[in-house]
């Protein structure tokens, strides 16, 4: 039997890198949850009962993913329920897409940035999915030193500002095709 480990570094780098992901997410959403509901009654998905109950359930959903990947003895399922989580994001979107349905926001990042749906973000959402797959991979003994701690925040800082920069030109590539 082949058994995988990475280095604890850089599962660490991911596992926070993850619960900085969906605990932003989840802030921007809680932020207007009325506007995260349209989001979500707009994929037209589920019954409109069931718009509400499920877009807090969301929130929470990612609120609990962030805050457990942090935690050591919980992280492996978060970091697993996070791609989870993700494919379900990804289905909603590929199932809207396949029926034409593009003008339909993300919901992503809650109102402050709409972005509606596109084949990138399936891409987008196949990476993270990755990222949380890699995150769910138990690390190596070594243990973790004191330049290690540089190394990960580091690199939850290169992961978040490339995150964020790809989709700021998402969103200029979209505006400057509308114009």
């Amino acid at each position: 039997m082949i058994e995988f480990a990475v280095d604890p570094a850089l599962r660490t780098t991911l596992l926070g890198s993850g619960a900085l992901l969906f605990g932003v997410s989840a802030i921007h959403k809680l932020r207007a949850p009325a506007a995260f509901a349209r989001s979500m009654d707009a994929y037209q998905l589920v019954p409109p009962a069931a718009v509400q109950p499920l877009a807090a359930l969301v929130c929470l959903t990612e609120i609990a993913i962030a805050a457990a990947l942090l935690v050591p003895a919980t992280s492996m399922p978060a970091a697993l329920a996070g791609g989870v989580l993700l494919s379900v994001y990804s289905a909603a979107i590929a199932i809207n897409l396949l029926r034409g349905r593009r003008h339909i926001d993300c919901g992503c990042l809650g109102p402050a940035a709409r972005r509606p749906i596109d084949g990138g973000l399936l891409l987008r959402n196949g990476l993270l999915i990755a990222l949380a797959i890699s995150a769910a991979i138990p690390a190596t003994s070594r243990a973790l030193v004191w330049l290690d701690a540089a190394t990960v925040i580091g690199g939850v800082a290169v992961l978040a500002i490339t995150y964020a920069a790809f989709e700021q030109a998402a969103l200029e590539d979209r505006a400057w095709k509308t114009h």
